[in-house]
């Protein structure tokens, strides 16, 4: 039952195209008689109404949840015509209007209330104007951390440990680097070793996936280091305000190499935090110090 209401409350952010996109379902059910509404009703609406009872089941939805990282699960929902439907009814709504004088007067009023739901315009300004980092549309410090592990010439493997969601974008620009969460693995490949890792890395998952509350428990850096020095990960990137963290990789074999957004003075999003590039030429059956 969580689950569904955690759909239910991503629908409600967006509540104005939520309650058109109901509107349009109740009308075109009940009020459309023509040829029109009757191929909306029988293509679009039903089919929509069926999927959205099948997603928010509460037994679909935890499974859903249960089988995707994050909000990978609200995928499935981008498949109802939920635009489609809210742009049918504006447009029936206008034609329906017997007067002319009434059109004129509407259509700019509609077209103020749009471009001030688009919070005045800057959504619209945003896709004309807002310029990609680079052309592989990739964010700038996967880029430099990518760029300074493959120009690393320290003579070990490329294999790296990043925190999400930097890694969501790894494989997209640089696939020469294998990453600890590359989701293309199957089971055999995905070594209960390997989930053991990340799981250090990431214990909030660990208490997903075993049904127990997550407390709070801090990365411990030493098992991190060395975990991944016995699967042969010399390299590992950590944000530099390591909240959440307990220890410092530097003590058990790494050692820092490389530094990214260092000069930025605003901190607003992931990706503009500061990160650092760990590495180390220790190799699987190396004792760690403590």
């Amino acid at each position: 039952m969580d689950a569904t209401c955690k759909y239910i409350e991503y629908f409600d952010a967006d509540r104005l195209r939520l309650i058109l996109f109901l509107v349009a379902c109740i009308a075109a059910l009940f009020f459309w008689k023509d040829r029109q509404g009757q191929k909306l009703r029988r293509y679009i609406v039903l089919p929509s109404i069926v999927l959205l009872a099948v997603f928010l089941n509460p037994f679909v939805a935890s499974k859903l949840q249960d089988g995707s990282d994050g909000a990978q699960s609200l995928r499935f929902f981008w498949i109802i015509p939920t635009t489609l439907l809210v742009a049918i009814l504006v447009v029936r709504i206008f034609a329906a209007l017997p007067k002319k004088r009434v059109l004129v007067l509407l259509i700019p009023a509609a077209m103020i209330f749009v471009f001030r739901y688009a919070d005045g315009l800057e959504r619209i300004r945003g896709q004309w104007n807002g310029q990609a980092e680079n052309w592989y549309k990739v964010p700038n410090l996967v880029v430099e951390l990518c760029d300074q592990i493959m120009e690393d010439d320290a003579g070990v493997d490329k294999r790296a440990i990043f925190p999400l969601p930097l890694s969501l974008w790894v494989r997209q620009y640089q696939p020469g680097i294998q990453t600890l969460y590359a989701w293309s693995w199957d089971s055999s490949t995905f070594t209960p070793e390997r989930y053991d890792l990340y799981f250090t890395c990431r214990p909030q998952e660990a208490c997903r996936y075993y049904g127990t509350e997550y407390l709070g428990t801090p990365v411990y850096l030493k098992d991190v280091a060395t975990k991944a020095i016995q699967q042969n990960y010399p390299y590992i990137i950590l944000p530099a305000q390591q909240d959440g963290y307990e220890g410092d990789l530097r003590d058990y074999g790494y050692e820092e190499i490389f530094r990214v957004n260092t000069n930025l003075t605003k901190r607003d999003t992931t990706y503009d935090q500061e990160y650092v590039l760990y590495r180390t030429t220790l190799t699987a059956g190396t004792e760690v110090a403590d």
